[in-house]
């Protein structure tokens, strides 16, 4: 199998125009992880952008345009140093330091519950000015689990 087949293969693929395509394998850190034999990397958002693009330059990063650290859909990600990241993290307020209060807490878990998962999360996202990763930890229980 090579190298490409395998990583496809642990992709939840969305046939349509803005989705995230989703890994489905091992994860660390919250992002998924991808090895393959003869290759010290691991990322896979960054095997999403050598399979696709080409290697990585020196000094360079692979972003998400989307905010959500499991997608490897080549069209949500770019190329950027550690300072574009920084900056994005702070404008679409994913910095860990970001607080959101209760009632929205539960707001986004019962809209969420009624809409679907993927474009759920992107909408609420939108509309409470929250990264999308924030409202999917919300959601899906993995932040403020004190919040009943």
């Amino acid at each position: 199998m090579t190298a490409k087949s395998s990583f496809w293969s642990k992709v939840d693929v969305i046939d349509d125009d803005i989705s995230c395509w989703l890994w489905t394998a091992s994860t660390a850190g919250g992002y998924g992880q991808f090895h393959y034999p003869g290759s010290t990397e691991s990322a896979a958002h960054r095997w999403s952008w050598i399979l696709n693009f080409g290697p990585i330059p020196e000094g360079q990063d692979v972003l998400h345009t989307c905010d959500n650290s499991l997608c490897v859909r080549p069209r949500h990600i770019y190329l950027g140093i550690v300072a574009d990241n920084t900056r994005d993290m702070l404008a679409r307020k994913r910095h860990p330091s970001v607080l959101v209060e209760d009632e929205v807490v539960r707001y986004i878990r019962d809209t969420y519950i009624r809409a679907s998962r993927e474009r759920g999360a992107k909408a609420l996202a939108l509309e409470l000015g929250l990264s999308y990763t924030t409202v999917y930890n919300i959601a899906t229980g993995r932040k403020y689990r004190w919040v009943k």
